[in-house]
């Protein structure tokens, strides 16, 4: 008995598998032309991020770049009675202009004479500075000052300013490191290890440093110091502990590891 097709030319076909050859290449070009528009669609999205990305990134470099490319000229102030020699320096082509004034308003007063509630009036006062690493857009400026008001001897006080020539971050100890890590133990360890004829026991044995230990950076070591009569008598003045970098390279952040 011959069963006549239910499929004929007028009818339309419900999958392409009931349709005559002729359909079934129509269809299968139909759906490559769709399949190469969405291929083609999801190619050019992905192009586009990738692009962004590529600005993105390129912009943070051409930043950093920029911040990177300025100068420093040296400020002096001196003043006979009392005696007060002071240098400090003052960054000039910076591209955020209110961070550069930031930055020289820091310098300018970190510099400064700071007298305390019960301080004998002034005799001397000196204070000087010296770059001890400019990397990038990283600035570190490290401030030796002494000061006299009578007495046996004066007193030495340093100060270390790691700052962010970008965004004017200054950056403290801690900033260094990964976070949850036991910086102070590590370091503590290495200056232990370096420490071999035990100056740093002289009034009472070491034990560890403390979170906000004063340091500046170089470009090969952190360097850790202690002021005169912290850990030793005065006429040792500052102890300095430099560590390198690959010894704390476990534990420092990825952009901290200079060496």
């Amino acid at each position: 008995m011959f069963i006549k097709s239910s499929v004929t030319k007028n009818s339309r076909c419900a999958l392409p598998d009931t349709c005559s050859t002729p359909r079934r290449e129509n269809y299968a070009k139909s759906r490559n032309w769709q399949g190469g528009i969405e291929m083609s669609s999801w190619k050019t999205r992905l192009l586009l991020v990738l692009t962004s990305v590529l600005l993105l990134s390129g912009s943070a470099a051409t930043a950093a770049e920029r911040a990177s490319d300025f100068k420093i000229t040296k400020a002096q102030f001196t003043q006979q009675k009392p005696e007060i020699k002071i240098a400090y320096p003052q960054l000039s082509g910076l591209p955020d202009a209110a961070v550069q004034k930031k930055l020289n308003h820091l310098f300018r007063k970190a510099a400064q004479y700071q007298p305390q509630p019960d301080s004998r009036p002034l005799v001397t006062y000196i204070n000087e500075y010296k770059i001890t690493l400019r990397h990038g857009s990283i600035l570190n400026v490290l401030y030796d000052n002494y000061e006299f008001t009578g007495g046996a001897h004066g007193m030495s006080h340093r100060k270390s300013l790691l700052l962010n020539l970008q965004d004017g971050t200054r950056y403290a100890l801690k900033d260094l490191f990964q976070p949850g890590v036991d910086y102070v133990t590590e370091i503590s360890d290495v200056i232990k290890q370096q420490d071999k004829t035990h100056v740093l026991d002289t009034f009472h044995p070491f034990e560890k440093i403390d979170p906000d230990e004063g340091f500046f950076l170089t470009p090969e070591y952190l360097v850790i110091y202690f002021p005169p009569i912290k850990y030793t008598p005065y006429y040792m003045s500052f102890q300095n502990f430099q560590i390198p970098y690959a010894k704390l390279s476990n534990i420092l952040k990825p952009e901290w590891r200079l060496s």
